[in-house]
């Protein structure tokens, strides 16, 4: 390179610095460029001062060194960076880049101060579980573990309940105008519900996606139950396998599902390599079919958890999350964003690993998003707040933490070991 050049990082390029090592993404085309070679990282450090504003005049120092100028000729080939001859420009040229921005009043202030600026805050729910009772007559291995770690049934809450139907009503009229756009509704057995028929004619005039979920072991004998849901052309039915399968009671269920017309799907709850070796048997006979596979933390199966769920610094990077996700990733966690949680004994949370928020019928929903909102036990838990992955250049690049951290008490499901890639561990 002759004469004096402006280097420039584009403004869609995703910048990471950790210790000593510094990470490019362009989160256009998936390019990654990593970096830990000392006087690359100094240059990088200048790039994202906020006085240089990702534009730097290379010094002589900088041309001089092979490796820096390796450097700028990947960022050049990833389409993350170029070079700009100064004879071109009076000046630095200008560069945009990108800030995170929060809406005024999105994470502070008062309920009064949503309401003086205008905003709805009621526009921020999207999601709401509801647990309508603990009743259920089957004894699942899985049953105070599963429910923790996805959405799936329970008797294991403690003692037992049944949410009144009035207090359901309430929930539905006090969505009204919010940005709801599903409803899960969980039990027990919630065919045991003594109001069934009056709950799905309540769930029927939500304009929102209804996601009714039970055991396969729970259907047999319900064709009344099943065609009040298939009434409801919003709504879906997910059924829940475990093993050992009971190979006729499952026989039986799939034509009484086709026969009910109710749309429907299957998530095989699997623990073990055996349960996934029979899960995937099952699916190869079934044609059409939504179906999928959830792993289940046991305390004892640790090891093929790890196999299942962690992710590598490939997967993560396969993902190619935007910089839109990315900027979301900041601040909150985009997972739990918008989702509360009604239990069987009315209790509301934001998951049901994290403190009770309020209680239905006691408390108003707006004020149980506003507390949400604003000192968040789910929602504001962003991945860069976890204590293993505060260190970690792919922190952002990572999919946001679930309710399985929660569950197996670990925050970093991953298999990346460091911040330095230097010293990465790939999945052993």
């Amino acid at each position: 390179m002759s004469g004096s050049a402006w280097f420039y990082v584009e403004p869609y390029i995703h910048i990471s610095m950790m210790r000593d090592a510094a990470v490019l993404y362009n989160t256009l085309n998936g390019a990654l460029i990593e970096a830990d070679y000392p006087p690359v990282v100094r240059l990088v450090e200048r790039l994202s001062s906020a006085t240089n504003l990702r534009v730097v005049e290379l010094t002589n120092s900088e041309v001089a060194d092979v490796h820096v100028m390796a450097f700028v000729q990947s960022t050049k080939e990833a389409f993350v960076g170029d070079l700009l001859d100064q004879a071109f420009s009076r000046g630095r040229p200008i560069e945009m880049m990108p800030l995170l921005h929060l809406q005024d009043g999105a994470f502070q202030g008062s309920a009064d101060t949503f309401e003086r600026s205008g905003q709805d805050i009621m526009t921020y729910l999207t999601e709401v579980t509801v647990y309508i009772n603990t009743s259920c007559d089957r004894c699942c291995p899985t049953c105070r573990q599963a429910y923790r770690q996805f959405l799936a049934c329970t008797r294991g809450m403690g003692s037992s309940h049944e949410l009144d139907i009035v207090h359901i009503a309430k929930l539905v009229e006090e969505t009204q105008g919010s940005g709801l756009t599903r409803v899960n509704i969980v039990g027990g057995d919630l065919f045991q519900y003594s109001k069934f028929g009056q709950l799905t004619d309540l769930m029927s005039k939500v304009q929102a996606l209804k996601i009714y979920v039970t055991h396969y072991a729970n259907l047999l004998g319900r064709d009344e139950s099943l065609s009040l849901l298939a009434a409801d052309k919003s709504a879906e039915l997910r059924i829940l396998v475990d093993f050992p399968l009971d190979e006729e009671r499952f026989g039986q269920t799939v034509p009484l599902l086709s026969k009910s017309g109710i749309r429907y799907g299957i998530d095989f709850i699997v623990q073990n390599e055996s349960d996934l070796q029979s899960a995937e048997g099952i699916v190869t006979e079934m044609q059409n079919q939504v179906v999928s596979f959830k792993a289940c933390y046991n305390g004892a199966n640790a090891e093929f958890l790890k196999k299942a769920l962690f992710l590598s610094r490939e997967d993560i990077l396969d993902a190619k999350p935007s910089l839109r996700e990315i900027f979301a990733r900041m601040a909150v966690n985009p997972l739990a964003f918008g989702r509360l949680v009604v239990l069987s004994d009315g209790a509301v949370c934001a998951s049901v690993n994290t403190a009770t928020r309020g209680q239905l019928g006691q408390d108003s929903l707006y004020d149980l998003v506003y507390n949400e909102m604003v000192s968040g036990t789910a929602w504001r838990t962003p991945r860069t707040a976890a204590g293993p992955c505060q260190a970690c250049m792919y922190n952002l690049l990572c999919p946001p933490r679930t309710d399985y951290e929660a569950a197996l008490g670990q925050q970093n499901l991953c298999h990346i070991r460091t911040a330095s890639p230097a010293a990465i561990e790939d999945m052993k």
